[in-house]
């Protein structure tokens, strides 16, 4: 046993010449009560494996309280060589940590992927529906140091920013334009504006000479 007082051991195996090893049962009713299986020694050598048919190891908790499933060499508290399943809901407290170009796949056909391939990274729709991004109130799409780009206000308008100023504006009767608007055409340099879809009210052509 472990040397408790109240230790009533109901069953040990054991090899006591160096007392390496042992199996034991403790039913004292105490935080120690229940099936023990101890490795004495402390050493890089010190395994508990649990094998089946063929003695083929399916599972290793080593010297260091590291556990290894589908591995013979564990890096962590829990290393698992192969896919995983949970089927309730699962809490972390810390990091979850993807190396590069691994991916986070979501839907029965993995069709949203998030990923960073070394490089860039991604929020992809590889399936056939559409790519919603929503928010309670506002959603911004920012560049570096929290300059947003373009945001887009729930009940008003959307804004796409430069340098962080807004410069194009939805608004309730169209839009509005801060600063100089450039177009440019491939036929005749051409700038139509109209107020149907079959008349123009105002047509500007460039000088082709």
């Amino acid at each position: 046993t472990d040397g408790d007082a109240a230790d009533k051991p109901q069953l040990q195996l054991f090899r006591n010449a160096g007392a390496y090893s042992q199996i034991h049962y403790e039913a004292d009713g105490g935080s120690n009560a229940g099936l023990h299986i101890t490795d004495f020694r402390n050493d890089s050598n010190s395994h508990i494996i649990f094998n089946t048919s063929g003695d083929n190891e399916r599972m290793r908790i080593e010297s260091d309280g590291k556990v290894g499933i589908g591995t013979t060499s564990p890096a962590y508290k829990i290393d698992i060589s192969g896919s995983l399943r949970a089927t309730g809901e699962s809490t972390f407290t810390s990091n979850l940590l993807f190396p590069d170009s691994s991916r986070i796949k979501l839907g029965t056909g993995e069709d949203l992927q998030l990923y960073h391939d070394g490089s860039n990274s991604y929020i992809a729709d590889v399936g056939t529906g559409t790519l919603n991004i929503s928010g309670s109130t506002i959603v911004n799409i920012n560049a570096a140091n929290g300059e947003n780009g373009i945001q887009v206000i729930e009940n008003a308008g959307v804004k796409l920013r430069h340098n962080n100023i807004a410069k194009l504006e939805t608004t309730s009767t169209g839009a509005t334009i801060t600063g100089n608007l450039q177009v440019t055409g491939s036929s005749g340099d051409t700038l139509t504006l109209t107020k149907s879809t079959t008349e123009p009210s105002l047509r500007i052509e460039g000088d082709t000479d």
